[in-house]
């Protein structure tokens, strides 16, 4: 693991806390702009929609079945997991097939604007801000364990997460 076991219980944490957040929020938020709920109806459409929200059922329902301490049984538990293993390679292929060329190739310039700024703009910044100036280069693998490929005037720079 890259930051060991207390690292990890402290990531559960909040994104147990986030993830229902998050979602309450952004209920809010599209049942406020949506043109089919008047201003008499939101309360209502609001917790109509907050209490039959999937993720938030299934935030709270995991919650308190963590908190009973309550475990799946063997062939239940070994399913779900081959179910888990299955759902990025089948969000790919579904993302994949819903892909249209002629949109792409339309949004060329606004792709390479969007890509430059993850790619150079980000890494800089985030070099600068965690580390003064390019200077500290490269940098003690402890200090920012997570970014893995960074560009400077120096060229580009790879490290794995254990410093080699």
């Amino acid at each position: 693991m890259l930051y060991g076991k207390s690292r990890l219980t402290l990531a559960t944490l909040a994104i147990a806390v986030l993830v229902p957040l998050v979602n309450f929020l952004s209920v809010i938020v599209l049942i406020k702009i949506s043109p089919l709920v008047s201003e008499r109806s939101f309360w209502s459409a609001l917790v109509w929609h907050l209490i039959t929200n999937p993720l938030i059922i299934a935030s709270g329902l995991g919650i308190f079945l963590n908190a009973v301490s309550w475990q799946l049984p063997i062939g239940i538990d070994t399913t779900i997991s081959a179910l888990v293993q299955a759902t990025l390679p089948l969000g790919l292929l579904a993302v994949g097939a819903g892909m249209n060329g002629q949109t792409i190739r339309a949004a060329a310039i606004p792709r390479a604007w969007s890509n430059a700024f993850k790619l150079i703009a980000m890494p800089a910044s985030n070099d600068i801000e965690l580390q003064g100036s390019w200077r500290h280069w490269p940098p003690h693998p402890h200090r920012n364990p997570v970014r893995l490929t960074a560009i400077s005037k120096h060229g580009i720079y790879t490290r794995s997460p254990n410093g080699r």
